[in-house]
């Protein structure tokens, strides 16, 4: 996995395939991992995919003290810059289509085109998730690593997911667990999400959007991605039916496809 120092701090990150560039951002907690290898290898033959690990998560650098999606957005665009990558597509899922859409914003110039998955814009124009979803990605203390990591996919996936793709949820889990995230950083990028706010700003997002959401998702509600497109000039809402917050895994080949078409096509 290459890493270069960008933004004054160590990153890690994933690239693979050739074609357009594109910028995978993970979300809350997770590394570039938590993508999947299938869906990374999926999206390789077409593009030529960069996945970093976020600050303070997987291999990149852990540092103590506050961060905002704006930071994380600035190491977004530093990373391009050092990769040699004038611009990119960029799909930001979750807290990554936070930091995705502040990169559009702070660093338009780096941005083609942009899908923002499973998100919200913050502040008042946001629709939470009920406090008992939230809590699952933060279980109480003396909950061991795997129990939290294993609790949270019932935040993240539907009942079907959990039942029949058992042992794909168990790899996902050790996959995180080779590299486990600090509770440190779960708390700063916590605090930073709460403190996003892009509602009154989402109109002067230039980029070609393309917004997906799944339609069970309990996490980060349907309706948020609903406004972000209404407010977004020109942006296009897709609804993967049958999926949750975890879209990308339990319907790869449709959002790979759906990814295709929107960032390939002169017309879609």
């Amino acid at each position: 996995m290459p890493e270069c120092t960008a933004n004054g701090i160590r990153l890690h990150y994933e690239e693979q395939g050739n074609g357009p560039p594109l910028l995978l951002i993970m979300g809350f907690g997770a590394p570039a991992a938590f993508w999947s290898q299938e869906f990374i290898d999926r999206l390789a033959r077409s593009f030529r995919v960069f996945a970093p690990d976020n600050r303070g998560t997987g291999a990149s650098e852990k540092r103590d003290g506050p961060v905002e999606i704006a930071t994380m957005a600035d190491d977004a665009a530093a990373l391009l810059e050092l990769a040699g990558v004038r611009r990119a597509h960029v799909f930001g899922a979750s807290m990554g289509g936070m930091i995705a859409q502040e990169l559009a914003l702070r660093h338009p110039e780096r941005v083609d085109r942009l899908i923002l998955g499973c998100t919200h814009p913050g502040g008042t124009l946001a629709v939470p998730a009920t406090p008992e979803v939230v809590a699952l990605l933060m279980p109480p203390r003396g909950t061991t690593p795997h129990d939290a990591i294993a609790g949270m996919w019932a935040a993240m996936t539907t009942e079907e997911t959990r039942h029949q793709r058992k042992d794909f949820l168990e790899k996902m889990t050790d996959r995180l667990l080779a590299r486990p995230t600090p509770v440190i950083t779960l708390r700063q990028q916590m605090e930073a999400i709460a403190r996003f706010d892009v509602a009154e700003r989402l109109g002067q997002i230039a980029a070609p959007t393309l917004v997906l959401t799944g339609d069970r998702d309990i996490l980060v509600l349907p309706e948020n991605s609903r406004r972000i497109a209404a407010r977004i000039p020109g942006a296009r809402l897709v609804t993967i039916p049958g999926t949750a917050h975890n879209f990308m895994w339990e319907a790869q080949e449709r959002t790979a496809q759906t990814i295709e078409r929107f960032l390939l096509q002169d017309q879609w």
